[in-house]
């Protein structure tokens, strides 16, 4: 019998978390499924906490991180489902999110991705949706801040800011959940391993809607995200920080002109920039020494991130 929905859990050191996750799933979720746990490398247990209290759960053990788009195409070519649905392990199903999100993708058969609602800990809304980088979609966001078009203009057309209470299309939704259509998968292809880490998610919704798709996101299905456990995006993780801002680059250099990438890179250029100086003058003044490592740590980074998006250093480079 076909399973409703493959459920694919990508893990890398946070088993307390997925234990948490997989608790949810499985009592939250009536319709049949089958669930991939990819672990990427761990070194706290994890792939053995998942054999041993959860053994109707695939294992796929990896003796290092492949990273996220890798990983979860591992799982992919194994899932039967009619759904493939990506879920983070940092994710707590709530009221029978998956149930509902599968049958509302049931009822609009050109709905290639759906993502459901993400809410954080504490209840309030964490937005989930996002527009492509493009040129005229940063040039909004500029102009909104410094005022310049009404607040209402730029809701309505940046979904970042956007309230997230109906049903509507999107450019594309974070891969934290992230539901899509077997058909999908078998026209567009699963996602692209050039990605290590971050934009996997946005590539991929931009393929499907490219291939005329709808990218849908609904607002009856909660789950909570406590967001940046499973990246540990922390200062002592230097490559995942200047992921984040070399990732868009990549996505860009896919699918745009080369005016639209270096607008971009100059953008983020000149964010860094600030953020280095806004480190170096910490450093400068910190009292507390411990403070003051922190700073010289971030303006370290920072500066990498810099050099990446003026295309001084290449990502991943030593």
């Amino acid at each position: 019998m076909i399973p409703d929905v493959s459920i694919v859990i990508v893990n890398w050191n946070t088993r307390d978390l997925l234990r948490e996750c997989l608790a949810s799933v499985l009592e939250q979720t009536t319709l049949s499924k089958e669930i991939f746990v990819v672990d990427n490398g761990s070194s706290d247990g994890s792939a053995d906490m998942v054999g041993t209290e959860f053994p109707a759960a695939y294992v796929i053990a990896n003796t290092e991180n492949l990273g996220f788009a890798r990983a979860n195409n591992q799982a992919i070519a194994k899932a039967q489902g009619r759904y493939v649905l990506l879920l983070n392990t940092d994710t707590v199903v709530q009221d029978r999110a998956i149930d509902r999100t599968v049958e509302f993708a049931d009822q609009h058969l050109d709905a290639g991705v759906i993502g459901p609602r993400l809410i954080n800990p504490d209840g309030s809304l964490q937005s989930s949706c996002r527009n492509y980088p493009w040129l005229v979609n940063s040039i909004i966001v500029f102009l909104g801040r410094i005022h310049l078009l009404p607040y209402g203009f730029i809701t309505a057309r940046i979904y970042r800011l956007w309230k997230h209470d109906q049903t509507r299309d999107v450019d594309w939704i974070i891969g934290a959940c992230l539901l899509v259509r077997r058909e999908v998968i078998r026209q567009v292809g699963s996602l692209d391993q050039d990605f290590f880490f971050y934009s996997e998610d946005m590539d991929w919704c931009y393929r499907i809607k490219k291939a005329g798709w709808r990218i849908l996101f609904y607002p009856d299905a909660s789950i909570t995200h406590f967001g940046g456990q499973s990246s540990v995006h922390r200062w002592g993780d230097e490559a995942m920080v200047i992921a984040n801002y070399a990732a868009p680059i990549l996505f860009l250099q896919k699918h745009t002109n080369v005016f639209s990438i270096w607008a971009f890179r100059l953008s983020r250029a000149l964010k860094l920039a600030v953020r280095v100086c806004l480190a170096v003058g910490s450093a400068a003044i910190a009292n507390d020494p411990s403070r003051r490592k922190e700073a010289l740590k971030a303006k370290t980074i920072y500066y990498k991130a810099l050099g990446v998006c003026v295309g001084t250093r290449l990502w991943g480079s030593d």
